[in-house]
């Protein structure tokens, strides 16, 4: 349910990150940086991302149409014993995870994949529920469902093609740590081989 903890140097990276991703969120879709850094937590994470999984393409086409989503704290992300058929990535704020017999409560913040079992079984029902902290001013987050998931793999099988303006030297990527990446995006190397592709 809770990724694995980071090494500093990814920390380092994802912290830097974070306050680029709040800097810029007037919009409500992912930029092609953001795009970048998200693939490479997914991928790492999320065993339903691994290259094994899906093609490399897919996801960034996913992610390409993924929408950013608002949530306050009078809402609930995962209800305990609700079905749902949604991944979530939590992306700004902080979110409380609730579960066990005796109420355990756990806190989890920015680039926290929830729900991944959602993408795997059909029918999933978290044992957990899932709202954004309450002292909090709510959370940023992006979801993908179980269905979009399997038309995205299934049209990766059928024709595999690049998405389009996001073509970015992906064997490279694979091998960059987050910390690396945001170097690239800072010196603007990322936008302008986006840029190059795309023309």
């Amino acid at each position: 349910m809770v990724a694995s903890t980071p090494t500093s140097k990814q920390a380092t990276g994802q912290r830097q990150f974070i306050d680029m991703f709040r800097r810029k969120k007037a919009h409500n879709s992912l930029s092609p940086n953001e795009i970048t850094m998200i693939y490479q937590i997914l991928i790492s994470k999320v065993p339903a991302f691994e290259a094994t999984e899906i093609p490399k393409h897919a996801v960034l086409k996913l992610l390409k149409s993924a929408v950013i989503q608002e949530m306050t704290q009078e809402q609930e992300l995962y209800q305990h014993g609700a079905p749902t058929d949604k991944f979530t990535l939590l992306l700004e704020g902080h979110v409380e995870i609730v579960c066990g017999v005796e109420g355990f409560m756990v806190e989890v913040g920015p680039w926290t994949p929830i729900g991944c079992k959602a993408l795997s079984t059909p029918g999933y029902s978290p044992d957990f529920t899932a709202t954004p902290r309450q002292d909090g001013a709510g959370i940023k987050y992006m979801q993908i469902s179980l269905e979009a998931y399997q038309q995205a793999l299934n049209s990766s099988q059928a024709a595999p093609v690049s998405a389009p303006g996001i073509n970015v030297e992906m064997q490279d990527m694979h091998h960059d740590d987050p910390a690396n990446l945001q170097e690239r995006a800072d010196s603007g190397l990322l936008d302008k081989q986006m840029q190059d592709d795309q023309h």
